[in-house]
């Protein structure tokens, strides 16, 4: 593997704004995919299955390391091959230990980003934008828990429309340039968020959670923020929403 000094960047600044980046949006992902494993109390214990935890935590930073070389435009996303590679290793290894459809759950991921970048498909587009919400909000998070647990909670699976929603309310001024679009979906998005949260407590998290939203939706989604800005700065933000979301649930 090449030198992270070796990778062809528009500009020299920009090669240290990539690592810093890059690092923080592979944390801030793994942080949600994990953590919110135990939104209901599902697990006492994360990574308390051994090498298939560590498999899997490789799998989920893979993974986002792969959704951050596609979504920015500092380096090309031919790059994207070698995360994505290690991925479906990973989904394939795990996969032929337990059965073939956790398998495919796991297949799915990687392909869908191996697809994104090809203009031909038109993948940056509200249809990606939903296709990696439901992945990265259902799908992920519903295989994590059962490789932890063997088994899934009905109220673990309803909490995750919330977090499919907030992907992809967070994640639409990425996917979506059309002005009238992206209001669309970000007003769809953000009631839907609004009304499944205020089911909860409403609690001092509750209306933190709330101002947070209406916040984005009213400001920061007008904000006419460079491509390479944009999925680190709305994947802090959605951080702290799922973290007031999960503090709210949990008080």
């Amino acid at each position: 593997m090449q030198n992270m000094n070796d990778i062809p960047v528009k500009k020299t600044s920009d090669r240290s704004f990539l690592i810093v980046s890059i690092s923080l949006t592979t944390a801030i992902f793994n942080f949600i995919w994990w953590l919110y494993l135990n939104i209901n109390g599902n697990l006492e214990n994360l990574f308390s299955q051994g090498q298939q935890s560590e498999l899997s935590l490789l799998y989920t930073i893979s993974l986002s390391v792969s959704i951050f070389i596609g979504l920015n435009k500092i380096i090309s996303t031919h790059w994207q091959l070698i995360p994505i590679s290690v991925a479906l290793a990973v989904a394939y290894y795990i996969g032929n230990q337990q059965n073939w459809k956790i398998m495919l759950l796991l297949l799915l991921f990687p392909v869908f980003l191996i697809l994104l970048p090809l203009k031909k498909l038109h993948l940056i587009s509200i249809y990606g934008l939903l296709d990696i919400s439901f992945m990265a909000g259902f799908v992920l998070p519903s295989v994590l828990l059962y490789l932890q647990k063997g088994r899934l909670t009905k109220d673990f699976l309803n909490s995750l429309l919330l977090l499919a929603l907030t992907f992809t309310f967070f994640l639409a001024g990425i996917f979506i340039s059309s002005k009238i679009q992206k209001f669309l979906i970000s007003l769809v998005s953000d009631t839907a968020l609004i009304v499944i949260r205020s089911i909860n407590d409403h609690n001092l998290w509750f209306f933190g959670n709330i101002i947070l939203i209406v916040l984005t939706w009213l400001f920061l989604n007008k904000l006419t923020l460079r491509q390479k800005y944009r999925l680190p700065f709305f994947s802090l933000i959605m951080l702290f929403s799922i973290c007031l979301a999960m503090f709210q649930i949990n008080a």
